[in-house]
């Protein structure tokens, strides 16, 4: 017979789109237990967790305004009898196990988010990697019945991929875009003809826009590296051409002030962002549509869904791949401009470069990058050693004049 305790867990009360939190005691099992004892899951059940997982974090942020949930793991999710997920309350004295558990290095290293990136939002980032992490532990534990469809498998797999992406422009904006993604079991029933229709008619919208965005990214990516050229022989001309030795030094402090871009905003400058975004979710919804026809009788437009969706990915990464290199590129003048500036101390210096280093981690095999970063180092280490020079050097004049006074 399954052993079912009683927890502290947290509810939440909504009312004019706020959320009340509220305690309560309830009977289940901790998911960790439920897997391990019954793995036998419906698909319908598998969803439905995933769905109401989603929502109870949304609420918490909704309550919550600065902080996470942030210890999302199989020992902080219970069970119900009732057969739902609900958040154990961590605050609570009886639950302090679920903390324990994840001080095990194995536990700590699966399911918390250590590393948080300066453009990503803690308080969801955090959330979204936990959420992520259980889909995959749950997934991977338990034994789906019916076996989950490709379509299914695969628009899992997206969200999964869209929770821990580190790229922002391909990460969820919010926990209610992923219980809009999960998938709902859907009836052996054919796909009526309007919504054929409008798959078919999406399909084909589809493939115009892979040949608008394709023209794009050609466009897109002579831009940006003109726009960089231009920087790089404006960088190589010689003030002292251009302007009078008195107004030369103002001059160049003013400008390196006004118009220090950083490697994030040369990019987004030339990047058709809107276009891009709305690529990605044409693509997101076409999922939809397409799932909607698989194990029916419509194999013919899933083959040529899963053909177009190829190309467009493809787009898209290789797309990726050159707004990446355009970035670290930039951020590679930002740098060498920045130390260049007497705007600048030193110390602001260093906090910035260590910055885009964890941004850009690909710098790190860039021999200038590594110039730059060492002198600005060195400068800091002489200044140190020359500051603590200058202190030892009074410190004996102090005390001869001690002792001159006594």
């Amino acid at each position: 017979m399954e052993k079912k305790e009683r927890y502290e867990v947290i509810k939440f009360v909504e009312h004019g789109g706020r959320c009340r939190l509220t305690m309560d005691y309830v009977q289940g099992e901790l998911l960790i237990d439920r897997l391990k004892g019954s793995p036998e899951l419906s698909k319908a059940d598998v969803f439905d967790w995933f769905r109401l997982l989603a929502f109870q974090l949304d609420q918490y942020h909704r309550y919550s305004k600065q902080q996470s949930y942030r210890y999302l793991s199989p020992y902080s999710i219970l069970i119900t009898e009732q057969n739902q997920p609900v958040l154990l309350d961590l605050a609570a004295g009886s639950n302090d196990f679920a903390l324990k558990n994840l001080q095990k290095r194995p536990m700590r290293q699966h399911f918390l988010k250590v590393v948080v990136h300066t453009w990503e939002d803690p308080k969801l980032s955090r959330d979204l990697f936990g959420i992520a992490k259980i889909m995959q532990f749950t997934l991977a534990h338990a034994q789906v019945t019916p076996s989950l469809t490709k379509s299914e498998a695969h628009r899992l797999s997206r969200i999964i991929e869209k929770c821990l992406c580190e790229n922002p422009k391909k990460q969820y904006e919010s926990l209610k875009q992923i219980q809009k993604d999960i998938p709902k079991t859907k009836k052996n029933t054919p796909v009526p003809l309007r919504k054929l229709i409008v798959i078919l008619a999406a399909t084909l919208a589809l493939l115009s826009m892979v040949v608008v965005i394709s023209n794009v990214f050609s466009s897109s990516s002579k831009q940006v590296t003109e726009k960089m050229e231009s920087d790089t022989a404006a960088e190589l001309v010689d003030p002292v051409e251009q302007m009078d030795a008195e107004g030369m030094m103002g001059a160049m402090e003013e400008t390196e002030v006004e118009h220090f871009e950083s490697p994030q905003e040369v990019a987004d400058s030339h990047e058709p962002q809107d276009m891009v975004a709305e690529l990605r979710m044409f693509v997101d919804k076409l999922d939809v549509y397409f799932g909607e026809c698989e194990e029916v009788d419509y194999p013919e437009i899933i083959l040529l869904g899963a053909e177009l969706k190829r190309k467009v990915d493809h787009h898209l990464e290789v797309y990726d791949r050159e707004m990446r290199t355009k970035e670290v590129a930039a951020a590679l003048l930002y740098v060498d401009g920045l130390v260049k500036s007497e705007a600048y101390s030193l110390a602001e210096k260093q906090e910035e470069i260590e910055k885009i280093q964890i941004i850009y981690p690909e710098l790190t095999e860039n021999s200038e990058f590594q110039m730059i970063a060492h002198s600005v180092l060195q400068a800091i280490q002489e200044n140190q050693a020359q500051t603590e020079d200058e202190v030892g050097e009074e410190s004996p004049g102090t005390e001869e004049g001690e002792l001159s006074v006594e």
